[in-house]
């Protein structure tokens, strides 16, 4: 396998994430990465923890972009739910 020359990346690899609603949201990008980067799949749950919480009391969304391959993708997963990202 080493050196075998090939271009394209195996597993996953997270360009943006944030969490909250409209303009109020928070960041946790380098988080997510440092946990996801390089797995074929990663269980993503949705709550506070990500970032604590950008808009109280308001339904917040975690939207997430990443590479899998040569293929950009974009997940979006719904506060209190859980979500697989897949490569």
């Amino acid at each position: 396998m080493a050196g075998g020359g090939s271009s394209q990346q195996t597993g996953l690899r997270i360009n943006s994430a944030t969490y909250g609603v409209g303009s109020r949201r928070c960041d946790f990008t380098a988080r997510l990465a440092k946990r996801a980067n390089g797995r074929r799949d990663y269980v993503l749950r949705v709550n506070n923890s990500l970032c604590g919480d950008p808009a109280p009391g308001r339904e917040k969304t975690a939207v997430v972009q990443y590479r899998c391959g040569r293929t950009d993708q974009t997940a979006a997963i719904r506060e209190g739910r859980s979500g697989t990202l897949r490569c």
